[in-house]
């Protein structure tokens, strides 16, 4: 099919705010995702280079610097 998929996982972590008061979001290649609660997600990507970012948004919706890191498959 062209398509490969990837689960992916990651954690974050503060010291203010309790774990289920937050929340992420990932992005793919400039398009990000609704607000997550879990930590993992399974995507589907076509061959090829991917950019991949991710940010935490706590209960005061105060965003973390965006962390990225380039993928391939």
């Amino acid at each position: 099919t062209g398509r490969s998929f990837l689960k992916m996982g990651w954690y974050g972590g503060e010291l203010q705010s309790p774990d289920d008061w937050r929340v992420y979001q990932y992005g793919i290649n400039g398009q990000w995702s609704e607000m997550l609660r879990q930590n993992t997600a399974t995507v589907g990507l076509v061959n090829g280079e991917h950019k991949f970012v991710l940010r935490a948004i706590d209960h005061h919706f105060n965003a973390s610097a965006v962390d990225s890191m380039t993928m391939c498959c």
